[in-house]
């Protein structure tokens, strides 16, 4: 399987270097280029860099989109297209914090989906 990772920062490069070393190809995308080709330069042959978003999404059977929440939207417009029929995985938080280091949602209020086995433990703390 290929994996297209648009987002090289904490969640982004973890996430490579674990797709990486289970075999899977990968194609890393960034804002950042040169943060793009030193993760990649790291994982060895397994990863490739691509022109841009939309080409590391073209052949991927799945697209893990490590961005920050506040840039997500513009991404996916950017890839809407060619994400149809493939696997989407987004591991942001839509959480943001104020002057006082407080929580709070940056979607609207409703039922958080959670992972399986997720109970109340799992979840932020502070919410509003």
């Amino acid at each position: 399987m290929t994996a297209a990772i648009i987002g090289t920062g904490g969640i982004g490069s973890v996430i490579a270097r674990q797709l990486a070393s289970g075999g899977e190809t990968l194609a890393v995308s960034s804002a950042d280029n040169e943060s793009a080709r030193t993760l990649t330069a790291q994982i060895g042959r397994a990863a490739v860099v691509p022109a841009d978003n939309r080409d590391a999404v073209q052949g991927a059977e799945a697209v893990i989109l490590a961005l920050r929440f506040t840039v997500l939207k513009s991404v996916i417009d950017q890839i809407a297209d060619p994400l149809t029929g493939k696997v989407v995985v987004v591991p942001s938080n839509p959480l943001t914090t104020d002057a006082h280091g407080n929580l709070s949602r940056v979607l609207p209020k409703g039922n958080p989906l959670s992972a399986p086995g997720c109970t109340r433990s799992c979840r932020p703390k502070r919410v509003r």
